[in-house]
């Protein structure tokens, strides 16, 4: 069993991993939307009022995207979903936040894992609906957080700035075998508690190197903890069977595998033996 404390953090980091084979679906659940505030409208002399409906499609440490030709990692954080007519282009929306303003992630810079095959739904790509992302600092002052765009602007509900100038807290348990029995397939947990005052999302990518593959993606973790909760994943890697191993190769000591755990803030690894 190994512990460490994860301290999340929602900037902009891409994980490095080797070349391999990719598996998998991309992450959907939506388990911390919410209904948000009716969108505000400003009006001037030279902008006419562009009413857009706005919501909140997910807030998390991270977004799993592919690093590597075939494999996954994590990098930072806020999806919001926009739909309206006349909508203006995407590169003319800015979230404010901590005094700052962030311009929306193009998709086609992070490569995301959820769009990987269905790039069509960020907004833009096939219309003017769809998600829009942002990377953001992973806490600050959220006072006068708003999506602003010409025409209009739309304030997060109360919730929200909460866990934006939140940010994340995390403790994470490990459970990864160091042998397992030729034949068998290998389970793997992990034990997450929020330590926040507020909900927030874990996520992270689990890859695999060997055997007899180089690299491959194994599975999204993700799911929203309420503070102080405390989830475990647990996932039986029906991918391998250790049967397909040489032999000559069982139980000689040397590690037959690797498992790589990549989150927002940390890189774990885990080696398995098969005997």
């Amino acid at each position: 069993m190994h512990r460490r404390r994860v301290l999340a953090a929602a900037g902009t980091l891409a994980a490095t991993a080797a070349a391999g084979c990719l598996t998998g679906s991309p992450a959907s659940d939506t388990t911390d939307r919410e209904t948000p505030d009716p969108p505000k409208t400003e009006t001037t002399t030279d902008t006419p009022a562009v009413p857009l409906s706005v919501s909140l499609d997910r807030y998390q440490p991270g977004v799993v995207a592919m690093t590597s030709p075939d494999s996954i990692g994590d990098r930072g954080a806020l999806f919001l979903d926009i739909d309206g007519d006349d909508a203006p282009a995407r590169t003319d929306f800015r979230f404010r936040f901590d005094g700052s303003s962030y311009v929306p992630v193009d998709p086609d810079d992070v490569r995301l894992w959820r769009a990987y095959g269905n790039r069509e739904d960020a907004y833009g790509v096939d219309g003017r609906d769809g998600w829009l992302l942002f990377d953001l600092p992973d806490s600050g002052a959220a006072a006068d957080a708003r999506l602003s765009w010409p025409g209009g602007e739309w304030t997060p509900t109360r919730s929200l700035r909460e866990r934006l100038a939140a940010g994340f807290d995390f403790s994470v348990d490990y459970d990864f075998p160091e042998t397992v029995e030729h034949g068998e397939r290998p389970t793997v947990s992990l034990a997450v508690t929020n330590d926040a005052d507020a909900p927030a999302r874990y996520l992270a990518a689990l890859n695999r190197a060997g055997p007899r593959v180089a690299h491959a993606p194994i599975e999204t973790i993700s799911f929203v903890l309420d503070p102080g909760e405390t989830r475990t994943w647990t996932y039986e890697d029906d991918y391998f069977e250790s049967d397909d191993v040489d032999e000559s190769e069982v139980g000689d000591g040397d590690p037959d595998m690797t498992y790589y755990v990549d989150s927002a803030s940390e890189n774990r690894e885990f080696q398995v033996r098969i005997v």
